[in-house]
């Protein structure tokens, strides 16, 4: 059973977004880890909140089962399902193009230095 919930139609807007997820969720159990994918430091509309126990996210999906109003905004609350990525991955996803490439060259290099 998973352990976490995604939440969409998050609020763009709020730049402390991941403190506030935490604290909402904290009330109903433990939480783990929230992550919220940001495009140039910016929020693009979903995130995740993982908890220690999968009853905690069973539970969280329950009691929001008709949204969570955060901001201006109604979020919707599912169980997330799938593998979850690596922090890595998540961060290197978030990054610019520009960046991308520097990341992937700066690999390269340190590969080949071996």
């Amino acid at each position: 059973m998973p352990k976490s919930i995604r939440l969409g139609n998050l609020p763009r807007d709020l730049p402390e977004i991941e403190t506030e997820l935490r604290k909402v969720f904290t009330e109903i159990g433990p939480v783990r880890d929230v992550y919220v994918p940001k495009k140039l430091g910016v929020p693009i509309g979903y995130g995740f909140v993982e908890f220690l126990d999968a009853a905690d996210a069973v539970h969280a999906v329950a009691y929001f089962c008709r949204g969570l109003h955060i901001g201006d905004m109604k979020a919707r609350v599912e169980l997330a399902e799938g593998k979850r990525r690596q922090p890595g991955e998540m961060v290197f996803r978030d990054m610019s193009p520009a960046a991308r490439v520097f990341v992937r060259a700066k690999i390269l290099v340190d590969n080949s230095m071996e």
